[in-house]
């Protein structure tokens, strides 16, 4: 059993998808035998993007990280381990800003009336964001070290709580701002989301990363593990109760379930979640800029040819897995029965309208197609444990069989009471509500596979 070791800036809210994608019947099966996930506990006081980052290309601690990927350019980099950016994870420069709910906030440029602002140490782009902010108004007397309050990512809430009504802050802690918000909703509120404003939109935030030694010699596993991120980052935008339950598990001692629930909701309104996993040359230099202008203070040729070089080097390499792990929502295996019971269902028809086939027999035909298709579509468009999925699937089956069994029955005595032929009206009816039952369960199937169809070919 080959340990993969996952190292994360932080156990942050917003890498859900990452959490629901490794507790999901363990990546949705899309793992090839033989690897086993870990991500080791956040040592005291947690770690900063730099230092996971380094963990990875410097220290050779672990084969993935999860963290902002411009760290690249603050670590030394050696030839066995040069880093390999495969998905993005959060984009959109996930930034909240929050207030002591005395202004009324539209628009980015409406944050200038802010007296001061609360935001990470110098260099982070949480401090950028700040600076912007600075600038949008002109203070004369005041310089920007002054306007702005640098504290770390663990006291932006409690420095907020205690400072005056004009002073804001600037958080990506989205559930913590909520719990905030919602216990004291009269004292605070959230003025705007930094991500859906046109200059942080778009952006690359956070990424999984790993090293192209590992990627070579790891194949199989990394497109696998892609494509359960993929997969899990749909559902988590398409806000499917499956991952709300997860989220409302794995943060009940951070929040109430109401809080857990808006946080989830303000999030995928914010787009925090990318539509693909794959990376953009656009994403990467607009995050690349945003680094260089809080780090350096310029954004000029030689910075924009450093980013240029390190995305065909890191990125562009490696994009051809992200771009191919987008995979059928219901299932790999699925369309397999869909296309079955479709050939099946086709085939009763034409047998019918040439008159070749007894109704009787056309609705059990009918009923078989259905009942392959439910229950292939029951099993493999339901993730989660496989013991539960074949039980409850097992279920689904004995029933429709147990009533595919009577139909026939019960569709000849309704004939029979009726006379016994199809030619008058209400013998007809009598047909048509017995084929309805068996075939409405076929389209039911087929209709949910071409809308995930469609929905998957949009998502790429």
């Amino acid at each position: 059993m080959k340990h993969i070791r996952i190292v994360e800036m932080s156990h942050h809210f917003l890498y859900l998808p990452l959490y629901h994608a490794l507790r999901t019947d363990e990546c949705y099966g899309y793992l090839p035998s033989g690897y086993e996930i870990d991500i080791p506990r956040q040592p005291m006081g947690g770690r900063t993007d730099e230092m996971a980052m380094k963990a990875l290309l410097e220290r050779n601690e672990c084969d993935l990280v999860v963290c902002d990927p411009t760290q690249i350019f603050n670590t030394k980099i050696k030839s066995k381990h040069r880093p390999a950016v495969l998905a993005s994870l959060v984009v959109n420069t996930a930034f909240w800003a929050v207030n002591h709910n005395t202004n009324t906030i539209e628009l980015f440029t409406d944050l200038g009336v802010y007296d001061g602002i609360i935001a990470y140490r110098k260099g982070t782009t949480s401090y950028l964001i700040a600076e912007k902010i600075f600038n949008l108004k002109s203070r004369e007397g005041i310089e920007a070290k002054d306007f702005i309050q640098e504290v770390d990512k663990d006291n932006v809430l409690t420095t907020l709580q205690e400072s005056k009504p004009t002073v804001g802050a600037i958080s990506p802690e989205i559930l913590d701002i909520t719990n905030l918000i919602k216990l004291e909703p009269s004292k605070y509120s959230l003025d705007l989301a930094i991500g859906k404003t046109p200059d942080f939109s778009d952006i690359l935030t956070t990424a999984i990363i790993s090293t192209r030694e590992f990627v070579d010699k790891n194949r199989a596993f990394v497109a696998g593990f892609l494509r359960a991120i993929d997969r899990a980052i749909r559902e988590t935008n398409r806000g499917e109760q499956l991952v709300m339950n997860r989220a409302l598990t794995l943060f009940e001692d951070k929040g109430y379930p109401e809080h857990i629930e808006e946080a989830y909701t303000l999030a995928v309104d914010a787009r925090v979640f990318p539509d693909s996993i794959e990376v953009s040359n656009a994403q990467w230099m607009k995050a690349a800029q945003l680094f260089f202008e809080s780090s350096e203070g310029k954004w000029e040729e030689e910075q924009q040819r450093k980013a240029a070089r390190a995305f065909d080097e890191y990125i562009a390499t490696y994009a051809h897995i992200a771009k191919d792990a987008p995979a059928p929502i219901s299932g790999e295996k699925s369309y397999i029965g869909y296309m079955l019971s479709g050939f099946l269902l086709v085939l009763v028809v034409a047998l019918f309208v040439l008159d070749k086939i007894d109704h009787v027999a056309l609705i059990t035909l009918l009923g078989a197609c259905g009942v392959c298709a439910l229950t292939v579509r029951f099993y493999y468009g339901n993730a989660g444990n496989k013991r539960r999925k074949l039980i409850y699937t097992s279920v689904v089956l004995v029933g429709s069989l147990v009533l595919l069994s009577i139909m026939p029955y019960c569709v000849g005595y309704v004939l029979d009471w009726f006379g016994g032929t199809s030619n008058d009206l209400i013998g007809t009816l009598a047909n048509i509500i017995g084929i309805l039952v068996p075939v409405g369960t076929g389209l039911y199937a087929g209709l949910t596979w071409a809308r995930r169809m469609i929905v998957d070919s949009k998502q790429r």
